[in-house]
């Protein structure tokens, strides 16, 4: 079976792309998707009017950990994205974790 985020660390758009799949001679596993949907979950609780404040709110939440006024999730939602999005591989959850571990009700009433 090929793994695509084994064998092929320069595939997919950069928005999405985990750091590790940046830097020469890193480990790539299945920790790169889980990056990619943190960045998908972030996108789906905001409301961007336009492509480049999507861009510019993404950029900000990989560089800054910061959220921007748009943000519909609540703070247990926050915690969740920015463990999707550890720097650190080791320390984003697995797939099982995340379906165990996580409420789905994330946006404030």
């Amino acid at each position: 079976m090929l793994l695509l985020t084994t064998s092929a660390p320069n595939i997919g758009n950069s928005i999405y792309r985990a750091p590790e799949m940046d830097q020469a001679n890193s480990k790539i596993n299945e920790k790169v998707d889980i990056f990619s949907l943190g960045i998908i979950f972030f996108e789906m609780l905001c409301h961007f009017k336009t492509g480049m404040e999507r861009i510019k709110c993404i950029e900000a939440l990989k560089e800054k950990k910061e959220f921007p006024k748009t943000w519909t999730g609540n703070e247990a939602s926050e915690d969740f994205v920015l463990e999707l999005i550890s720097i650190a591989p080791g320390a984003r959850p697995s797939t099982f974790e995340i379906l165990n571990r996580h409420p789905w009700d994330v946006t404030e009433r």
